[in-house]
Order: C-alpha cells, then sequence, then structure tokens
C-alpha cells in the first residue's frame, strides 16, 4: 500500500497487514497499531507517531522508523524511541 503523505488521523489499523507500505510523511495522531504487522513499513519523516497506539504484538521488523533508522533486528530491534 501507498500511504505516503496520507492524513490518517485516529485510523483503526490494528491487527493490519501492512508489510512494505508506503507511510513515509503520514500524520498518525492516534492511530491505531496494536497487533498491526509493519515489517518492511516505511515510516520515515512519520508525523505525531508518539501518540500512535502500539502493543508488544506490533511487528516493526525491518521497518524504517519515523526518525529514519531501519529496524535490524540487533542494535535496534523495535520503532519504540525512534519515532514511537
Amino acid at each position: 500500500a501507498n500511504l505516503e503523505e496520507a492524513d490518517l488521523h485516529h485510523a483503526d489499523f490494528s491487527q493490519a497487514k501492512l508489510q512494505q507500505a508506503n507511510l513515509a510523511n503520514v500524520k498518525l495522531a492516534g492511530v491505531n497499531f496494536s497487533g498491526a504487522d509493519l515489517r518492511g513499513a516505511n515510516l520515515s519523516g512519520a508525523h505525531d507517531a508518539h501518540s500512535a497506539v502500539i502493543d508488544a504484538q506490533t511487528n516493526f521488523t525491518a521497518a524504517i522508523c519515523p526518525d529514519g533508522l531501519t529496524v535490524d533486528g540487533t542494535q535496534i530491534s523495535t520503532c519504540v524511541g525512534h519515532g514511537f
């Protein structure tokens, strides 16, 4: 999915399969990503990610975080602290 620059304010993506989605520069205020599969998603430049809802099941494997760092599973294992 290509949602680049979309305003996703308060959207419910809980349990959504968003592998490889382009979410660059989207507005994420209040978005629910609980249990979402964001493997390989591009979240670079996402706005208001700190207010998005995530949980332990939210999968950020190989995702690009809002701050531009990639989850490599070694040095960076999640986007928490990298925009979320």
